[in-house]
């Protein structure tokens, strides 16, 4: 039986509302995270493709479409138990695992990407903005008129 938690990841919604609490560098070490996850992601994704593809392959008695690629990626580490024909014993169920996993992943990774922008948007609301001591957040443009002399850093 798969592993369940009641733990749930934040909403969007939520994550958007937390960050907006964030000190700059809180955010910054938030972006940095979430850009370091991506890439572990991505790196694994792409991993796991090659070893799907040959795995299928091999199931398939076909050739691999990038058996460069895959072996500049593993060399000559024994990944899949193989037997004394040199064929991998993957069957239909590892293929299956895989397509899954990298499913899940890529549904991840779409979360990751749409947090990542909600913190690029709120490091923009926060060159673009003012907070006042009441709290409130006004527009940095709010009252400014066009004057070739002013100077906005």
């Amino acid at each position: 039986m798969p592993f369940q938690s009641n733990i749930r990841p934040i909403k969007t919604i939520e994550f958007k509302e937390a960050i907006q609490n964030y000190t700059a560098s809180q955010l910054e070490k938030e972006k940095s995270t979430i850009e370091n996850a991506i890439s572990h992601l991505q790196s694994s994704n792409k991993r796991m493709d090659l070893l799907l593809k040959k795995l299928q392959a091999d199931h398939t008695k076909s050739k691999m479409v990038d058996e460069d690629q895959f072996q500049q990626e593993f060399g000559n580490e024994e990944l899949v138990e193989s037997n004394e024909d040199g064929k991998n014993t993957g069957n239909s169920e590892d293929i299956k695992l895989f397509e899954d996993s990298i499913k899940e992943n890529e549904g991840v990774l779409y979360n990751y990407f749409v947090r990542l922008q909600a913190i690029r948007d709120e490091e923009e609301a926060r060159l673009t903005s003012t907070k006042t001591n009441d709290g409130t957040i006004t527009p940095a443009t709010s009252n400014t008129t066009a004057n070739p002399n002013n100077v906005f850093i």
